[in-house]
């Protein structure tokens, strides 16, 4: 990821902080809309699994500058993710949910270079996340 798409995205954040909570929200809804299972999942207090959602977030952006930092989150939120079976299809529809509610929250206020930032550090995060591809499938 370049210098000018980690610009864009810790910029168009910072713009969006306050929030912050809509995007967890409207990322929860868009989530259970393309994989309703996932709901069954969450045992927590949706305000506070929206929070913690929220705050993740919000880590992820700040380490765009720290690659070592970048890829400790990933691998951290990795390994919780794993222990409820995210598949690679999960983090596929989960990028996506996120792309929506952005663009659902900002609207027109984002433009088409700050949503392919955006997209391309989804991806860079989900790739350390996803499981490895086994040679089988």
């Amino acid at each position: 990821m370049d210098q000018e798409a980690k610009r864009l995205i810790q910029e168009n954040f910072s713009k969006r902080f306050a929030c912050k909570s809509q995007i967890s929200a409207r990322f929860y809804d868009h989530l259970f809309e393309l994989m309703p299972d996932a709901k069954n999942l969450f045992t927590n207090d949706a305000v506070v699994q929206k929070e913690m959602f929220a705050t993740m977030l919000a880590t992820v952006v700040r380490s765009l500058d720290k690659p070592e930092l970048f890829k400790s989150v990933g691998q951290k939120m990795a390994e919780s993710h794993a222990r409820y079976g995210v598949d690679t299809r999960g983090y596929g529809l989960a990028s996506t949910a996120l792309e929506n509610a952005l663009c659902d929250v900002v609207g027109d206020d984002i433009s088409p270079e700050e949503l392919a930032a955006w997209k391309g550090a989804i991806d860079r995060l989900t790739s350390l996340m996803a499981p490895p591809k086994s040679e089988d499938t």
